[in-house]
């Protein structure tokens, strides 16, 4: 359980499972990205693993700001043309 404000505590299993999905493609929430970026994952780690953002692309710009948001050095990781 964790304090979600308010005195309201809620479950991280509910936390999980009302987490947005970021890349449709892979099946990867906001909560799978997280976890493995805290968890000491780079990004490229990441996207190699989970194969996030090797189909349609959509998701890449958000998992950029969210490794950005947690301190990810964010290198260039898209294939060239």
């Amino acid at each position: 359980m964790i304090d979600a404000g308010g005195g309201i505590r809620v479950s991280t299993v509910l936390i999980r499972r009302w987490s947005m999905y970021v890349c449709l493609c892979s099946a990867l929430t906001e909560s799978d990205i997280r976890l493995r970026l805290q968890g000491g994952e780079s990004l490229a780690e990441l996207k190699r693993r989970t194969g996030a953002g090797d189909n349609c692309g959509s998701c890449d710009a958000h998992i950029r700001r969210m490794a950005k948001r947690y301190g990810v050095a964010c290198k260039d990781t898209r294939k060239a043309d």
